[in-house]
């Protein structure tokens, strides 16, 4: 009985929860996993495991903190929607969360942002050249399907300065963390005025995707 109630107690602790979800995420990816292939640790992969670990808490809080913080403005592209938790993104290296927008029923759309951490393979690699190097957040306004129009459709001339067209995806515009000094309730406060400009600065664009064609 004193195991079983031990257990429920962990169970309902976000610690350990997370911590038991990142070894199943990690269990997923690792050596030995069939859906992606990778050369053995190295010392310096070990090292970086050692700040990864403890860092992510802090990266997800962190996180959560930018989305309760945007609250308002996101209401004006996303009314009545509900953003996910912070959350771990594999395939694009990232630790994001995400709201469905107000969609056309052909496409459903929806707004990322996050920490973006660059390496050859992701998904998001080869929209830059050259490739971006160091650590980012992000801002996405993405579409769940792979799609020509309107993307492909939208004048670039018109786009807020520094926006990325993903093509047949979507937009995405970063900004590099190495530049900044800001740490601890400093940096959140710095990433959520500046997911805030960004997604009212990309709501006329949204509008116009969210347009049936």
């Amino acid at each position: 009985a004193s195991c079983s109630g031990n257990y429920a107690a962990q169970y309902h602790d976000p610690g350990w929860i997370l911590r038991h979800e990142l070894a199943d995420f990690m269990n997923e990816i690792g050596v030995g996993a069939t859906a992606m292939k990778a050369d053995p640790a190295s010392l310096t992969d070990v090292q970086t495991g050692q700040a990864f670990f403890p860092s992510l808490p802090r990266l997800l809080t962190t996180l959560d903190a930018v989305t309760t913080g945007t609250t308002t403005v996101r209401s004006h592209i996303a009314p009545s929607k509900e953003p996910t938790k912070a959350q771990v993104n594999q395939g694009r290296n990232t630790v994001w969360s995400w709201v469905w927008l107000v969609n056309p029923p052909a496409v459903r759309w929806y707004a990322g942002w996050g920490f973006y951490f660059p390496s050859p393979g992701d998904e998001w690699h080869d929209l830059w050249q050259p490739s971006l190097e160091g650590s980012y957040f992000f801002v996405s306004i993405e579409a769940d399907i792979n799609i020509s129009r309107p993307i492909q459709a939208l004048n670039k001339q018109e786009l807020p300065s520094g926006w990325i067209v993903w093509p047949r995806k979507g937009l995405i515009k970063t900004l590099p963390l190495l530049d900044s000094v800001a740490s601890g309730a400093e940096l959140t406060s710095e990433l959520t005025r500046w997911t805030e400009e960004r997604l009212e600065e990309i709501r006329p664009t949204v509008k116009a995707l969210a347009e049936p064609s």
